[in-house]
Formats: C-alpha cells, structure tokens, sequence
C-alpha cells in the first residue's frame, strides 16, 4: 500500500526478489549529501532560514556521532573547508539555539578529528577566548557560559591538554593556546566586582579539571614504579628452586636404594610432582598478583607515544619560540635587524643562508607580508628571490593559479621596477 505525506509526496513499496543483494549508494552519494547539509548552515545564503541552519546542525550532529568521517579525504575537505567556515560564522550570531548547536558540531569535530584540524582548532579556541573576553553590551551572558562549557568539555578530553600544549605551545608558528588560556580562566575565576556568578565557577571548573589530570599522571607513575619494585621482589629465584629440587631428589635415590621394598614406586614421582606443582602454583600466584597489579594501573591513553619529546626538549623548544618570535617582530619593523637578530641567537646561519631565509620566511605566520615584500624585492637580495621562489611548487597548475599562490606569500611594493623583478623571477621558474 502506497504512503501519501501531507504534501502530497507518493511513496511506493519496491518488492525485493529473493536472493538479491543489496547494493549501497557508495562514497558519491554520501559526499553529495554531506555537502547539501552543509550548504543548509551557510548563514550568508540569503535561502537558509533559521529553522534550516538548525536543521542542518541537528544532521550534523547525528552525522558526527554515528559515523567516522576522517577515513574519507573527500569528506574530510568539506569539513576543513566550508563546514569550519560556517561553525565560525555562526559563533558570531546572537541566537542562542544556532550557538548552542554549533558548539555542540564542533565538539564532535574536534573530539574525534583533532588530528586533521590543527588550524581550525587553534581558530575555535581564539574564538571562543574572544567570547568570553568580550565586553560589549550586545554579547550576551549566556553565550559565554556556553562558551566556558565548551572549554570544559574539551578539557576533560584524555590527554587534550598535553597534545595542546606540545602542539601548539611547543609550535614555533603557532599561538601559546594552554598558556593564554589558563592566563585567561585564571583572571576570569576571581569575581572582581565581590558577586560570584557561573562564569567564575565554570573558569575555576575548567582549572580544576587541568589540575586533576596532572594529579592522575603523577600518581599512575608512582603505582608503576611501586609495580615495578613488587615485581622485583616477587620475581621467583630460579637458583634456589633448583637446588631445592635438586637436594629432595638425591634424598629420594638414597631412600630408594637403601630400602627399595619399604618404599612405593610412586613415591619419588609424587614428591617431585608434589615440589614441581608447588612452583607451578608459586608462578601462577605471582602471575595473577602481577595482572592483578597491571589492572588496577592507570593507563595512559593509546594515542600517547613512546617518542615524545622530553622535558628538556620542551623547554629548548620553547626558548627557541621565543627567540623567533622576537626575531619576526623585529623583522616586521626592520627586515635586516630582524634576521640579524637570529643570526646572533644562532637561529639563522652566519652568512647568510638564502635557502634558510627563504625557508623561513614561507613557514612564519607571523611576519608582515609587506614587509616580505620589501625584503626579497631588494636589488641586494637577488640569490634570495631565487631561493624564496624556489619554495612554490608550481606542477600541475595553470599560470593563474600559479601566480596567484606566489602573490598570496607576500604583498606587492609599489614600485614599477620592483613588481617587473618580481614578476619576472616568477615566470621564469613556472616556464622550467
């Protein structure tokens, strides 16, 4: 019997013959659908209601929590790409049921792809740091709540507040997100005006959380280390087994031979059995207390890696980050003492490395584009306008595409003889 909605729609049962197969849509189908719900949150389009967005969260989020999508690098770039760039869109409107389910999508996104969007995720922090910061009278009070929730959720995360201190803090081009953040909750926590509201408590919630992590390591490491002493001292003395058995044996043969009617044949078996067993019991009882043991240890988390930087490599690390960031702020001001500050910090090479500079000055975020601009344009600077252009990779893309990825690194001077030495240099390169 065919099904009629209230719209008219006719909806036809489809017989399916015994033996047949049922065939899936395939991964086309799901991408197709993936983007049509992803183009139902573009707050810009002028045909997305209100009710559509949240809608297309509400999919989403069921999307999200049921599936795997990080396996498909076709799904995966719709969600770096556009479903990012409408969550962060959306965190900008006032209404509280679209916030609400944007941070309820982007939990999801993070919690399980973490790995894949290390730039959107330094993105979603700034933001919602920027919410909770926010004084302006427009800025609602609920919306930082919410805001300090998401923090929290993320925090309780196993093992997220190591992977964003070694990842971001410990990053030489990325912002210090662990250091500002708890900077920031810590300021937040104290009530300033004597009144104590949510927020305070959801800042003092979110240290905590941070503090109780720390807690647990600490003590799985001292249950390990007790773990290990105990495992020492129960490690069964395979010497003095032997020569146990060894002694009860030879009292045995001379039983034997001394009175050979007196004493049953089985007597030398059950006894050597009888010591055997008690050994056997002896491993088993040290093997079940050592599982035992195992079981009630913490274990560390399986994305943990034995090759993680230590404690001495983190704080090289982050002396160096300091070091170059001092070196781009000064370079933004005066390219030459900027790099000559490296090269005095032994950060760049002594002369000067065109390859190095090149280098560096396409993996620094931080430094000023016109600047960029100046410095390599400089008729002095030749060899390291050869260097820097030698960075693109220009295989496979048109000459538009091409010249539009080198005008992206850095912004054009003024100058007619400086934009044709630039330009010039570039097309060289792309006709090789």
């Amino acid at each position: 019997m065919d099904y009629v909605n209230p719209r008219g729609v006719r909806f036809t049962q489809c017989s399916q013959k015994e033996g047949t197969t049922l065939v899936p849509y395939g991964l086309p189908c799901i991408r197709e659908l993936l983007r049509f719900l992803i183009s139902l949150t573009n707050p810009h389009d002028r045909h997305n209601s209100e009710v559509m967005i949240h809608m297309g969260l509400q999919l989403l989020t069921v999307a999200l929590e049921l599936t795997c999508v990080a396996n498909c690098p076709s799904l995966l770039g719709l969600i770096k790409e556009e479903l990012c760039r409408y969550l962060f869109q959306l965190l900008n409107m006032e209404r509280l049921n679209l916030y609400s389910a944007s941070l309820r999508v982007c939990f999801l996104l993070f919690e399980k792809m973490r790995e894949h969007l290390k730039f959107q995720l330094e993105m979603y922090i700034k933001k919602l740091m920027e919410i909770i910061t926010m004084e302006s009278p427009k800025m609602i009070y609920e919306m930082k709540e919410m805001a300090l929730e998401a923090i929290v959720q993320l925090w309780r995360i196993p093992s997220f507040v190591n992977e964003l201190y070694i990842n971001y803090d410990c990053d030489y081009y990325c912002a210090n997100l662990f250091e500002d953040l708890s900077k920031l909750l810590s300021k937040n926590a104290f009530p300033v005006s004597g009144q104590l509201y949510t927020t305070h408590l959801l800042s003092l919630e979110a240290l905590l959380t941070v503090t109780d992590q720390i807690e647990a390591r600490c003590q799985a490491k001292v249950l390990r280390g007790i773990y290990q002493q105990e495992k020492e001292i129960l490690k069964p003395n395979t010497e003095v087994a032997n020569i146990i058995r060894g002694a009860i044996t030879e009292e045995l043969q001379t039983k034997l031979k001394s009175s050979t009617a007196e004493l049953p044949e089985t007597c030398s078996l059950s006894n050597d059995c009888l010591v055997t067993s008690h050994l056997k019991q002896q491993d088993c009882l040290n093997s079940d207390m050592e599982n035992d043991t195992e079981k009630n240890i913490p274990r560390k988390p399986t994305r943990f890696s034995c090759f993680l930087p230590r404690t001495q490599e983190l704080i090289m690390i982050k002396n160096k980050k300091k070091l170059l960031v001092s070196g781009s702020e000064h370079f933004n001001q005066k390219p030459k003492k900027g790099i000559q500050l490296l090269q005095e910090k032994n950060l760049l090479a002594t002369p000067m490395d065109n390859n190095q500079v090149a280098k560096w000055l396409r993996e620094n975020p931080k430094l000023d584009k016109k600047m960029i601009g100046e410095f390599v344009s400089d008729r002095k600077n030749v060899d390291l306008l050869d260097s820097f252009v030698r960075t693109f990779h220009f295989q496979g893309l048109r000459l538009d595409e091409a010249l539009r990825l080198y005008l992206e690194a850095f912004r054009l001077p003024g100058e007619a003889p400086v934009i044709h030495r630039l330009l010039e240099t570039f097309t060289e390169y792309w006709h090789k």
